[in-house]
């Protein structure tokens, strides 16, 4: 019996030696959601693992993951990895509930090339929003103030519920913003609907 007991543990522990280790996309992904320090993305990536390939469903790719988690080290390191970002990571990152973390990954987008006016546009129709929208929905004050300061920033955009972001700062009944939207040149339109969503 005790032979029989030997026999099975060594069988299993010969099974699990010669298991197949995750895809190297799952082990993105458990880096992304789980790593401290950076440490096993670093490893992956000189393993060959493509920082711009998904992890998850369709496109998601570790930066859409490392902005979602408003992770501010982890969007600097993907991006000096070679991570190529999209627009909608900006319009995301803006929508932040940690003001602070927003207005970072936001500026390192920005260093990264993504224009000031991205958007994450609403399935196939056209429609979309802006980082400039999202950061007024959040009520980011220092976030709208540093994408009011880039050149080139389109103030009265509508987003995909119709709103610019002037809008969205009289709807929300953020003085603040309001008044730093209509310094920086925004349109008084009155708005169409009875309430923004922002989203």
């Amino acid at each position: 019996m005790r032979l029989l007991a030997i026999t099975l543990f060594s069988l299993l522990a010969a099974s699990a030696a010669t298991a197949e280790e995750p895809p190297k996309w799952a082990q993105m992904q458990q880096a992304v959601l789980f790593d401290q320090d950076g440490s096993r993305i670093r490893s992956l990536v000189a393993d060959g693992v493509n920082p711009n390939d998904p992890i998850g469903c369709g496109t998601f790719a570790p930066l859409d993951g490392a902005v979602s988690k408003a992770n501010v080290e982890l969007v600097g390191l993907l991006l000096s990895l070679g991570a190529k970002p999209r627009e909608r990571q900006m319009v995301y990152a803006a929508y932040a509930q940690d003001h602070q973390a927003g207005l970072k990954m936001v500026e390192l987008l920005r260093s990264a090339g993504v224009s000031v006016n991205a958007r994450d546009y609403y399935l196939q129709s056209g429609k979309f929003t802006t980082a400039l929208h999202a950061a007024v929905w959040s009520e980011n004050l220092e976030l709208v103030r540093y994408l009011l300061d880039q050149p080139d920033i389109r103030l009265d955009e509508r987003n995909v519920d119709g709103f610019t972001p002037l809008m969205i700062a009289f709807d929300k009944g953020n003085v603040a913003v309001s008044n730093m939207l209509l310094a920086a040149g925004a349109s008084p339109t009155e708005p169409t609907h009875e309430s923004a969503s922002g989203r």
